[in-house]
């Protein structure tokens, strides 16, 4: 997706920093810009913290997915502002949240994630 602003649909919350929304028909993964959650699955990155900080995470990892999970709800319409793709083929955007609210800044300030990634 090359974009400089867009409107787009919300399809679903992969977890507090990744989701996929639906643009005109393309289903596009959208790395959240701004934003590092813990991870919520034992993922490559997670093992990397070593197995204790890995199980530590796991449940701040679930608790941000489902925050953001009450933020944003399938068929909820929210604006993306694009940079480029990750090395994943995401989208780097900034999430605006229909009521005008920033992702990454509602998550960051409720304490659920921390200010980093791409």
């Amino acid at each position: 997706m090359t974009l400089a602003l867009a409107l787009v649909i919300v399809l679903r919350v992969v977890d507090g920093d990744t989701l996929h929304v639906l643009d005109g028909e393309r289903d596009v993964a959208v790395r959240v810009l701004g934003l590092d959650c813990p991870e919520s699955t034992r993922n490559p990155k997670c093992r990397r913290l070593g197995a204790a900080a890995c199980e530590d995470e796991l449940p701040l990892g679930r608790a941000a997915t489902a925050r953001a999970r009450e933020l944003l709800h399938p068929g909820d319409r929210v604006r993306l502002e694009g940079h480029r793709l990750d090395r994943y083929g995401r989208t780097l955007a900034s999430v605006q949240l229909a009521e005008g609210r920033d992702l990454a800044a509602v998550l960051r300030s409720e304490g659920w994630c921390r200010a980093g990634g791409p």
